[in-house]
């Protein structure tokens, strides 16, 4: 067990970077979700939906990848979308399913909870993907090739942040709107943790890293019911108003490994961050931050990673940590200036 100074200056290493990481970041905001001006575009997708061509806005996602993911990421991220359903909100499209898929075997999502079958939100992770499993087989059955078929939705919108600003009290709103559908989890911590990493290892059993069609695994049961959501327009066109996000408010800070991006190497800051690859691949998708008082949110985060490591929070700690931390932002400020 380490020290009470080892533990301090652990926790003011985490203050630290969360808040420089913090001050530095900048975001743009777009939060309207359901607007007005996404019923205007479906108005317009309907006047032309039977002459309507496949959307194809990745058509260098490769060339684009290869200039700023590391080699052994390209294939991960070089991923060509089929033609887009016209008539979902949503950026959806149909997979057809290989005879032998199984999320059993083929899911990063899957195998991560048989690795932490105790975690109660984890256990849903593999009840929900059963469920999925069983409409996959059962469309396999219907069809004479054997082959099933599913909806694969990208989020429509990005709450990326930030942590302890009411994240969470917003995740449970939103899914009380019924065109927005509950994902299978708020956090899945894709971008800035697993993407990232070479393995995920647990009492000798190692997962490789994650692919994109792993991440939307955990978006396939809202695909569901999205396709099943539906209305009827003015124009007599069955539309699926229903979206989806990705809720996970560490993605606007939390980038530890930014220097294994291609285009991040020897910088000393990172010029490529995770909302590069997600407006990449969705250029309409909406990105929302939730901001707090700093110091009330300095201070609940504080807390937050003093209970993780069982140590009693003493606000005079907390003042020497933040004064200390706070020269150090100044000091990287006059750095940069000169």
């Amino acid at each position: 067990m380490g020290s009470p100074q080892n533990n301090n200056k652990a926790r003011g290493a985490a203050v630290c970077t969360i808040l420089i990481t913090i001050a530095l970041t900048f975001c743009c905001i777009r939060s309207n979700i359901t607007s007005e001006e996404d019923l205007h575009v479906v108005k317009s997708y309907n006047k032309s939906i039977k002459n309507h061509a496949p959307l194809n806005h990745k058509n260098d996602t490769e060339d684009y990848f290869s200039m700023i993911i590391s080699e052994d990421d390209i294939e991960t991220f070089a991923v060509n979308l089929p033609g887009t359903l016209p008539n979902f909100r949503n950026l959806c499209w149909m997979e057809t399913v290989p005879t032998n898929f199984s999320y059993f075997t083929d899911s990063f999502y899957y195998k991560l909870y048989r690795m932490f079958p105790n975690i109660e939100q984890w256990s849903r992770w593999g009840k929900v993907l059963d469920n999925m499993q069983q409409v996959i087989d059962k469309r396999k059955e219907e069809n004479s090739d054997n082959l099933g078929w599913r909806i694969r939705c990208f989020p429509y919108f990005f709450l990326l942040g930030f942590t302890k600003c009411g994240t969470t009290d917003l995740f449970v709103a939103l899914s009380h709107i019924p065109d927005i559908v509950h994902p299978l989890t708020k956090e899945p911590n894709f971008w800035h943790i697993y993407r990232l990493r070479y393995k995920t290892q647990k009492a000798g059993v190692i997962l490789p890293r994650p692919r994109l069609s792993d991440y939307l695994d955990i978006y396939d049961e809202a695909a569901e019911q999205i396709r099943q959501h539906t209305i009827m327009t003015e124009d007599g066109v069955v539309y699926h108003p229903g979206v989806v996000g990705d809720l996970d408010p560490k993605t606007i800070w939390f980038y530890p490994k930014w220097k294994h991006i291609k285009g991040n190497k020897n910088r000393d800051e990172p010029k490529y961050l995770t909302q590069h690859h997600l407006y990449h691949i969705n250029p309409k998708a909406k990105f929302l931050v939730m901001l707090r008082n700093p110091v009330d949110r300095i201070f609940s985060h504080y807390k937050f990673f003093s209970r993780l490591e069982n140590a009693t929070v003493r606000p005079e700690e907390f003042h020497d940590d933040i004064q200390c931390l706070v020269e150090e932002l100044e000091t990287c400020f006059r750095e940069e200036i000169n």
